[in-house]
């Protein structure tokens, strides 16, 4: 009801086209009830408007940023952006941006802010924590439940618990070299240079692919995922990667592996039957409950829950196969 569909409608059950007249739109990241584009050229846009809806904006704004940013995430009411500070040198001599954290406040459209400056390349925004890779592999954490840092730290009482509104000096996890990160509700996924899988915070469900129905304080090599990982996504109460060769694996509370109706939960990690080519998995989970992938002509996959239609298939049906969620052919102005 905030525009964020871009269409001045309310909700939308099948995918339409967005007429935002852009056509270099590089990331697409989404609020309770705003959506952020970012560009090829380094720019960022928004619309939609604040949680309580009281703010509404419609038309594409472009958010103030003095330098190029190169990646974003965002959950209900916070995004996240890394805006180039500079570059760094790969062993193989390729140069890539790196940048510094900056914060928008989407319920109050406060800042961005600087959040810590240093050589980041990614962000990942979860349900109330936040995860950034620098330019050497560690890994930062901040957030709200200690559980989740990846530092060692055990669950503390929820009187002691202090939240983090900001990286620390010291990174949380070291030596790893992760190229790729996914933050979930409550746990954290990790693909490392060599494309394994690493994992750590809340296990509920076996999702962390520990084999076991609990927590995590430092990461954990998931090695049923195996060393082919392309992508890894972190969803409520499971975890889903896909691999180079095409395939998917997923662990956790799962509707999709058992193709039954009622929920499930497999403490050891399986391979998802699809005859599609999988290239990526949606990035960062929050408190989501669907799933949705793309294959390699483009095609948009979905699984899970539906409410409100956001599977993108026309119906609001809770989905147990994997179901095309954009159309075959879009339709041009």
């Amino acid at each position: 009801s905030n525009m964020v569909c871009g269409d001045y409608s309310t909700n939308e059950r099948t995918m339409i086209p967005v007429p935002t007249g852009m056509t270099n739109v590089k990331y697409v990241a989404q609020g309770f009830a705003m959506a952020l584009y970012l560009t090829n050229y380094g720019q960022v846009f928004f619309a939609g408007g604040d949680y309580a809806a009281t703010y509404k904006n419609p038309e594409l704004t472009q958010l103030p940023f003095d330098a190029e940013v190169i990646d974003m995430s965002a959950n209900v009411g916070d995004a996240y952006f890394i805006v180039k500070s500079g570059e760094y040198t790969t062993e193989e001599g390729r140069k890539y941006p790196s940048g510094d954290i900056y914060k928008w406040d989407m319920n109050h459209f406060a800042g961005p802010e600087l959040v810590a400056e240093g050589d980041f390349i990614q962000i990942a925004v979860g349900a109330d924590t936040v995860a950034a890779i620098d330019k050497f592999g560690d890994v930062f954490t901040w957030g709200s439940n200690v559980t989740r840092y990846g530092d060692g730290t055990a669950l503390l009482p929820v009187e002691e618990r202090v939240v983090r509104t900001s990286p620390s000096a010291e990174a949380n996890i070291k030596g790893l070299k992760i190229r790729w990160i996914s933050a979930g509700e409550y746990h954290f996924a990790a693909v490392d240079l060599n494309n394994e899988v690493w994992t750590w915070g809340h296990g509920q469900y076996g999702k962390l692919g520990n084999g076991k129905d609990a927590a995590e304080y430092t990461a954990f090599k998931a090695a049923g995922f195996g060393n082919n990982v392309n992508t890894v996504s972190t969803k409520g109460g499971f975890t889903v990667a896909a691999l180079k060769d095409g395939k998917m694996r997923t662990v956790g509370w799962h509707n999709l592996i058992y193709q039954g109706t009622g929920y499930n939960k497999d403490y050891n990690v399986k391979e998802i039957a699809f005859d599609k080519f999988v290239v990526d998995v949606a990035g960062n989970g929050g408190h989501g409950d669907s799933s949705i992938v793309m294959d390699e002509t483009g095609q948009v996959w979905g699984w899970k829950g539906n409410r409100q239609g956001r599977l993108g298939d026309g119906t609001e049906t809770e989905r147990h196969n994997l179901v095309a969620a954009l159309p075959a052919a879009i339709p041009e102005d």
